[in-house]
């Protein structure tokens, strides 16, 4: 009880789609119950890429027409 409540305090730091993927993809990865460290490796690896594309997309946005760069901060603010 209390190392599932350590892990449910841990996940609360990362997005709620993010954890659901991650503990649902898990069984297929292994057959044992995920250690924290592994799990934060997947949980790290996931937010990792979603802040980069992110990023990317702000950075982009400032070489385009103000138009679609105001959409594009838009959308970014609602992830």
């Amino acid at each position: 009880t209390l190392q599932l409540s350590v892990y449910i305090d841990e996940l609360s730091y990362f997005p709620a789609d993010i954890v659901i993927q991650v503990l649902q993809t898990w069984p297929t990865i292994s057959k044992w119950f995920p250690t924290w460290h592994e799990l934060n490796d997947e949980l790290q690896w996931y937010t990792n890429r979603r802040q980069f594309k992110i990023d990317a997309l702000l950075k982009g946005s400032q070489n385009i027409a103000p138009t679609y760069a105001s959409i594009i901060k838009q959308v970014v603010r609602r992830i």
